[in-house]
């Protein structure tokens, strides 16, 4: 029987050839990315895991093109260790478009953090004004450019909590800027975070 299974497998993956990433990400030990957190801080911004990490990069990748829920657990476990002695704060995940989201179908930062902790997640406050281009293929001045005034957000009742906003990856961390104006006429203190840099 273990025979019969083993060729299948190995029949279906010439057929269908695995993505590096999904094999990078199908391989990866949560205890492995847990030896990498380390929590740091530039232009307030907290980012947690490194981006030049292999792993980091897959993992990522199939989270927000591949809606790999692999990649969700990993991310939301990491992300639940280093929130893990927060008790009162919201988390609010950095919105996507309304093209982008029916185009994706899905927003990879709430997914992430559906798998996390039993913190608050809040998706109705901070909102996207516009659909903006994707900020990998831009320079720092043309990121900055692209967000300005992206973001929108509404009052709430949650002015004594604390706001964490997060997103996947921060680069220049224009997009969380840009989503942290937008949240100060509401909320006098807001941490950003962002999963990986």
């Amino acid at each position: 029987m273990r025979t019969i299974t083993s060729w299948f497998r190995k029949s279906c993956e010439y057929v269908f050839p695995e993505r590096k990433d999904h094999r990078i990400v199908r391989e990866t030990e949560l205890s492995a990315l847990l030896l990498i957190l380390n929590p740091q801080t530039r232009e307030g911004i907290i980012s947690l895991l490194p981006f030049k990490d292999l792993r980091v990069r897959a993992i990522v990748h199939e989270a927000k093109f591949h809606q790999n829920e692999q990649a969700f657990m990993l991310l939301g476990a990491v992300l639940s260790e280093y929130l893990k002695d927060e008790d009162n704060a919201v988390l609010m995940p950095i919105p996507l478009s309304s093209e982008r989201r029916k185009e994706r179908g899905y927003n990879q930062v709430e997914e992430i953090l559906r798998h996390t902790t039993t913190l608050e997640i809040n998706t109705e406050i901070l909102k996207r004004n516009k659909n903006t281009k994707p900020q990998t293929t831009l320079t720092r001045g043309e990121r900055l450019a692209n967000v300005t005034n992206a973001f929108s957000a509404s009052s709430s009742d949650l002015k004594d909590r604390k706001i964490i906003v997060i997103d996947d990856v921060s680069t220049t961390g224009a997009t969380l800027k840009a989503a942290e104006a937008a949240l100060k006429p509401s909320f006098s203190s807001t941490t950003l975070l962002s999963l990986a840099r």
